[in-house]
């Protein structure tokens, strides 16, 4: 049976049934009895992981102005690709990811929320949850909290509104913007790791969500400039399994973000 919405008439998690998984309420830390965190919360903990890893190389970095010795050779961003408008502030440009991310929540059929998305063995339901349990996970790095994954009987629309909410009342804050995050962060204050998860994980996934749903596919363009400028760099580096994929070849008249997207696996 598929579910009626997020939260609602939904399937039951096959999980639930399986004696090798242990649960807790509300979705505790997400790990299975062997302590591996289950298929969501790795995927998550990996894009944590991605994102730190370029911020702690890359750390205030102008991307399209410096260039950056890799493998002996300078790197700079390719002239079709930059981005020439007028950078929006950190909290203008989450802004707009959100509001677009919780309308394709929101306007999600009720029908469609087992259906597969570009992630391979995720629906769209796991893609959302993924989004939410990132959110969670940068704001409980402002003081060493813990946080948890959304479990399957969660409202996933009232998830990601308390989450994105946390997310723009810390950056409305100048000392939780400012705040320096760990090391499993990357080391760099808390606005410019939201600014990089934003268009890095939210947009990219608000793709994935709109493809798996049947709805717009269109992403904000300077998200995806900024996605580029933090991705293109790091090509050799952001190829693991639940990260990205092999690169898809792209048209020769493809559009920055169809660019984008090819460069990150999915076929458009």
């Amino acid at each position: 049976m598929r579910k009626d919405g997020p939260g609602r008439g939904h399937r039951p998690d096959r999980r639930r049934s399986d004696p090798r998984v242990r649960h807790r309420p509300g979705g505790g830390r997400g790990r299975s009895r062997r302590g591996r965190p289950h298929p969501q919360v790795a995927a998550g903990l990996i894009g944590t992981v991605v994102l730190a890893s370029i911020a702690r190389r890359r750390r205030f970095e102008d991307a399209w102005i410096g260039p950056r010795p890799r493998g002996g050779q300078a790197y700079r961003c390719p002239d079709e690709w930059k981005r020439n408008d007028v950078a929006s502030s950190v909290p203008e440009l989450y802004g707009r990811i959100a509001e677009r991310f919780g309308e394709l929540i929101l306007n999600c059929p009720p029908d469609r929320w087992e259906d597969p998305s570009p992630c391979p063995g995720w629906t769209a339901w796991d893609v959302v949850a993924h989004v939410v349990s990132n959110h969670r996970r940068a704001v409980a790095g402002l003081d060493g909290s813990g946080y948890s994954a959304p479990g399957r009987g969660e409202d996933l629309a009232q998830a990601w509104d308390a989450a994105s909410e946390e997310v723009t009342t810390a950056l409305r804050d100048p000392v939780k913007a400012r705040a320096l995050l760990g090391e499993e962060f990357g080391s760099i204050p808390f606005e410019e790791f939201v600014r990089r998860m934003a268009c890095a994980d939210t947009v990219i996934h608000g793709w994935d969500l709109a493809r798996a749903t049947g709805q717009d596919e269109v992403l904000d363009a300077e998200a995806v400039a900024v996605a580029t400028e933090i991705l293109l760099p790091e090509d050799g580096d952001i190829r693991m399994p639940r990260a990205f994929g092999a690169k898809v070849p792209s048209a020769a008249d493809a559009n920055a973000q169809t660019r984008l997207l090819n460069f990150l696996g999915r076929e458009v």
